[in-house]
């Protein structure tokens, strides 16, 4: 009887043993293999990744596609064995998707192209549009998605797709011309092109796709021909207010600006470019210092206005010392406005992020008006409503952001908080969201509390060792090896310049634009940089300016290099093709480049304060040197 009971132990064993191999085939796998619309798919992973392998918590990042992206989604992976299991049902219309594993240090995105899920029919047949979407994804989305753009790769799949599927070609056919070099688009485009123009209803979509699929083609007759239909029909249509968008930015007075704001109210008043031209043109009636000319426009549009509006015109009343108060009540309606954007946010949220992000941009800028209010409550002397600001900017941000962190521990100084000075100003050190004045407040709080110099000494060269050992971790993780798209520009004035010039050196490429708040922000950090090497002829600062658009595109960056007195080597992206080439999503972005010519560092935004952004620079060319 005992050997009959082994006999089975052993064959459960095998089958056991059996399922555990066959539960994680494959790295990356889902049940089923062939998923359906509306189905629940299970996510198999098990990582080669140690970090990933090992880690107490994983989740993936999902991102749904159709015609377009759909949306993102974040699930968290449960353990099991030795791999990891998701679930996720696919958004109604999605046809794929493309998923990334990660943790909060480590992300496996597949050699930045995603793990890629098709979706089937009943028949077990790929849906139509899958292979069209995922080559949208490659040549429109990579780049905000942290993917690799590939228009070779996409290319391939819109073929694979109008050959399977010709049906949903006219679904994609925009996009796939945009792949195309312009000027070059195949005969079989330009037919399906031309054919539709032969259509005698042309409805919204049509006539938009026509005005792009033209311009593409290089017949800018005909796409001037449908903008004007559309602007007659349509005058809400995406097209026309890029259009005034480019309109208005091209404005250089007041005066004009303000033409162009109030012939687009009469076309469409609700229209998203409309909150964009309020907040600039208060924003440069508080530039000259003319108060009454910004609170007549908030007045006079609330409508429109969001708390980043309100937040703009506080701060920089706050900054004069001038009209306290209203700055105040200003502040105090910002902060109700955030609020409500917190509790329920409205708009279309970005595809490209997800619901965590959107509500945590929201707490950001909930954030930045606790700390203008507070700044302002501060100047008022009112140090209770000071401090409950700052307090809960603090804590709704979660003392990410450096600047509030000081606003904070200021008060907390001015206060004679030294003991809560010591527990923050360490706990925002440690983090490595602090200042120099945080620093320098927590000296100052350790001789209050009669704590010696000689310990927050030992305590700070701590802390500023480990804050360097984690950056150069994260460095490591980051660091690419790949080659830099060789280009040709002229400089501001009229030089070539080539890439290949700069062979043995390492370059630091920076593309930027005049309209960028983020790039405008991060050039006092750059001057210091320059300067900081302007000695060593080994190491070049380039500056790429590209997405403008005026008409006089070298004199916009000649007059705005000159007068903010810059010393910086500037190049000009005429046709956008470079920062094209190079992947550029958005700006400020930074690309090191080593001396054979390989892109090293990619930085996107601008992240950190002055010094942390000033190290992690130098900490860069270091490793690339």
């Amino acid at each position: 009887m005992k050997k009959h009971i082994v006999f089975v132990l052993l064959i459960l064993g095998l089958i056991l043993m059996s399922c555990s191999k066959d539960e994680f085939p494959t790295k990356f796998s889902t049940s089923p293999e062939k998923p359906k619309k509306n189905e629940v798919i299970t996510i198999k992973y098990k990582s080669d990744i140690s970090k990933l392998n090992n880690s107490d918590n994983l989740e993936m990042i999902v991102y749904s596609y159709g015609t377009d992206l759909l949306n993102t989604n974040k699930i968290q992976l449960a353990k099991k064995g030795e791999g990891w299991i998701g679930k996720f049902t696919p958004e109604e219309n999605a046809t794929g998707l493309v998923v990334k594993i990660k943790n909060a240090d480590t992300t496996d995105n597949n050699n930045e192209l995603g793990y890629v899920v098709k979706l089937f029919n009943d028949n077990g047949e790929e849906l139509a549009g899958t292979n069209a979407g995922l080559a949208n994804i490659y040549a429109k989305w990579a780049g905000a998605l942290e993917l690799k753009i590939d228009k070779d790769l996409a290319k391939n799949y819109f073929a694979e797709e109008f050959k399977k599927h010709p049906e949903v070609k006219r679904d994609f056919l925009l996009n796939y011309i945009n792949t195309l070099p312009k000027n070059k688009v195949d005969s079989a485009a330009r037919a399906e092109v031309e054919l539709l123009e032969e259509n005698d209803n042309l409805t919204k979509s049509d006539l938009e796709f026509l005005t792009n699929a033209t311009r593409r083609i290089g017949d800018h007759a005909k796409s001037l021909k449908y903008l004007a239909m559309i602007q007659e029909k349509y005058p809400d249509s995406k097209l026309i207010e890029s259009r005034y968008y480019s309109k208005y930015r091209s404005m250089i007075t007041l005066e004009r600006k303000l033409e162009v704001f109030n012939e687009y109210y009469k076309i469409n008043k609700d229209g998203e470019l409309m909150t964009y031209m309020l907040a600039d043109i208060i924003n440069t009636e508080m530039t000259n210092n003319n108060f009454a000319g910004a609170k007549k426009m908030l007045d006079e549009y609330p409508q429109m206005a969001n708390s980043n509006i309100y937040n703009n015109i506080a701060w920089k009343l706050f900054e004069s010392k001038k009209y306290l108060k209203e700055a105040a009540e200003l502040g105090k309606k910002g902060i109700e406005l955030a609020r409500k954007q917190v509790e329920n946010p409205t708009g279309s949220k970005p595809a490209s992020i997800t619901d965590e992000q959107w509500k945590k941009s929201k707490q950001i800028s909930l954030g930045m008006i606790l700390d203008t209010y507070g700044n302002i409550e501060s100047e008022l002397g009112n140090t209770e409503e000071e401090l409950n600001a700052f307090e809960e900017a603090v804590r709704i941000t979660d003392g990410e952001y450096a600047e509030i962190n000081e606003s904070y521990i200021t008060a907390l100084f001015t206060l004679g908080k030294f003991n809560l000075v010591k527990e923050k100003a360490e706990e925002f050190i440690s983090k490595g969201k602090s200042t120099d004045k945080i620093k320098n407040l927590l000296g100052d709080a350790y001789s209050e509390l009669g704590v010696d110099k000689k310990e927050l000494d030992s305590y700070l060269s701590k802390v500023e060792e480990e804050s360097n050992k984690k950056m150069i971790e994260k460095l490591k993780k980051e660091i690419i090896s790949k080659p830099a798209p060789a280009f040709t520009l002229n400089d501001l004035k009229g030089n070539t310049v080539n890439l290949s010039d700069y062979k043995g050196k390492t370059v630091i490429v920076d593309f930027w634009a005049t309209w960028c708040g983020p790039c405008l922000q991060s050039f006092p950090i750059m001057q210091k940089a320059v300067d900081k090497y302007s000695s060593n002829e080994n190491v070049q600062f380039i500056f790429v300016n590209a997405w403008e658009r005026v008409e006089d595109k070298l004199k916009n960056a000649t007059d705005f290099i000159a007068k903010n007195n810059y010393p910086f080597h500037v190049l000009l992206d005429e046709n956008n093709e470079v920062i094209g080439q190079f992947g550029v999503e958005g700006i400020p972005t930074k690309f090191i480049i080593d001396k054979d010519g390989n892109i090293r560092f990619k930085s996107v935004g601008l992240e950190g304060t002055e010094t942390e952004v000033l190290a992690e620079i130098d900490q860069m060319i270091s490793m690339v040197n």
